[in-house]
């Protein structure tokens, strides 16, 4: 026996008591919250990009014989220490 189908007025009161709702703002931040999110990005920017050119192979040069992970904690010392981003 086939299902039968919800009312297309169903459907329509649902997605339309949605779309009256005002969009939700983010609560605002300090200037230090903004300054720890985006040195946040950029950590993250930066190992990921150390990553995938250590993996396919262009960091040779730079990298040779050492361990990477400590080329990539002195390239990371050059832009953050302990207490941020310079």
């Amino acid at each position: 026996m086939p299902r039968a189908r919800r009312s297309s007025s169903a459907s329509a009161r649902r997605s339309g008591s949605r779309a009256r709702r005002p969009p939700r703002r983010p609560p605002a931040r300090s200037r230090e919250q903004e300054d720890a999110a985006l040195a946040g990005t950029a950590a993250w920017s930066l190992a990921h990009g150390f990553a995938t050119l250590l993996l396919s192979g262009n960091l040779g040069g730079a990298v040779g014989d050492r361990d990477p992970e400590e080329v990539f904690r002195s390239v990371a010392g050059l832009l953050f220490d302990a207490e941020g981003p310079h």
